[in-house]
């Protein structure tokens, strides 16, 4: 008989943890507002920009395009930044880069600005 009431209440204890655990993490879901995680997308040429960046906090977006087209004269295991030998050719207004798939790109001048401040602002934030 002792057994059996023992078995009893520990079925109920369990029960009760099991309900409270439930609302527990439902409450803690649902009462906490936080945003979602936003995803970052990153290519190797964003990759490139970070360590440029990284070098130099305050390069502007100009002067990162001289030292890529500064990385594409040289030889690729020569290259201080373009550590994958990602980048084709450089000229006043376009990168031509190749991905480490095989997969060619060009990413125009307006397009860089844009990348090298979004690099910098996701740096400056970590």
């Amino acid at each position: 008989m002792i057994d059996a009431q023992y078995s009893e209440t520990r079925a109920l204890t369990v029960s009760a943890e099991s309900e409270l655990s439930a609302t527990t993490t439902q409450s803690n879901t649902e009462g906490t507002a936080q945003p979602p995680k936003k995803k970052t997308r990153s290519n190797q040429l964003t990759e490139l920009l970070e360590r440029i960046v990284s070098a130099n906090p305050t390069i502007s977006a100009k002067e990162a395009w001289r030292v890529i087209e500064t990385e594409v004269e040289l030889e690729t295991d020569e290259r201080l930044y373009d550590i994958d030998g990602i980048l084709k050719d450089v000229t006043n207004s376009e990168i031509a880069w190749q991905s480490r798939y095989g997969n060619s790109s060009i990413t125009k001048l307006s397009t860089f600005d844009a990348a090298v401040s979004r690099v910098r602002k996701r740096l400056n934030a970590n």
